[in-house]
């Protein structure tokens, strides 16, 4: 496959001997530039193409998907705003899964392009020019124009079907947690330390509540069943995240020299799994 800025689309079959432009079978009603191709990992035939047409004084959404090698396609827009379409991906591990790089931001579809939902949290308003699928580590790399590189972790869209959007409460699948022995907090060599941002510790999990809720708990437990950690959660409808640091109680500072106490002098707090009272519902 291969796209030109003047709106040509390329493919071949025959390793370069031969080439077809198949623009004129996707339907666009001038040339836009050709902003990705993404053949699909998961069938023979289906391939992703992102148009881009503010050069052409088109700012509508242009995204299709053909199932047999270019000879048909068809349109993925749906229910997404106006704004030019930089980058169309497809998730390694969910095929029904897709990410949207706009002029406005990142939009994810997991049901191939049927509906659109707007990855937002705290990424600002900013054109996505490209979104790379990491193999391994369950994350996107989303590249901005101007505003940096940002990093989503996608375990909930993964796995997020029609089956959990009816559902009364799910806990997702998470992800493998390391819990480090530690890291030094100074320059052996003198120099100054590294002043990037390090992705936050332990392990983040994510639920989902299909409506608001009266009692709600997440309890961390052993292997022998037994809690030894409740999380912080929330009780409204819709998809959450907490963070567990991977330890049985939290972490608190230590007393001062000469203390007994916690750090004022006060006697230190403790944080015993299931100290508070016990709510009816548990994920």
């Amino acid at each position: 496959w291969a796209g030109t800025d003047d709106g040509a689309l390329w493919l071949t079959r025959n390793g370069g001997r031969e080439w077809v432009n198949l623009v004129d079978k996707v339907g666009l009603p001038k040339p836009f530039h050709v902003a990705s191709i993404e053949p699909s990992r998961f069938a023979d035939g289906r391939a992703y193409v992102a148009f881009d047409g503010h050069r052409s004084n088109s700012d509508a959404p242009h995204i299709f998907v053909t199932e047999d090698f270019g000879a048909t396609w068809r349109s993925l827009a749906a229910n997404l705003p106006a704004g030019s379409t930089r980058c169309l991906r497809e998730d390694v591990t969910n095929e029904n899964l897709l990410y949207c790089g706009t002029e406005f931001g990142v939009f994810a579809s997991v049901d191939r392009g049927g509906h659109w939902i707007h990855v937002k949290n705290n990424l600002p308003t900013v054109a996505v020019h490209e979104i790379a699928v990491h193999p391994t580590a369950g994350e996107i790399v989303a590249g901005t124009h101007g505003r940096s590189a940002w990093i989503l972790e996608i375990t909930p869209l993964r796995q997020f079907t029609q089956k959990v959007a009816a559902a009364k409460a799910h806990l997702f699948q998470p992800r493998e947690g390391v819990l480090w022995a530690g890291a030094l907090g100074f320059s052996r060599s003198g120099h100054r330390n590294f002043a990037g941002t390090n992705p936050a510790f332990g392990s983040q999990i994510f639920y989902y509540l299909g409506e608001n809720a009266k009692d709600v708990s997440l309890e961390i437990r052993n292997a022998r069943g037994q809690a030894i950690r409740r999380l912080p959660v929330k009780k409204s409808k819709g998809l959450h995240a907490t963070r567990w640091d991977l330890r049985a109680a939290a972490r608190r500072p230590g007393p001062r020299p000469g203390n007994t106490g916690g750090p004022s002098g006060r006697p230190a707090p403790t944080n015993r799994p299931g100290a508070s009272a016990g709510p009816s519902t548990y994920i």
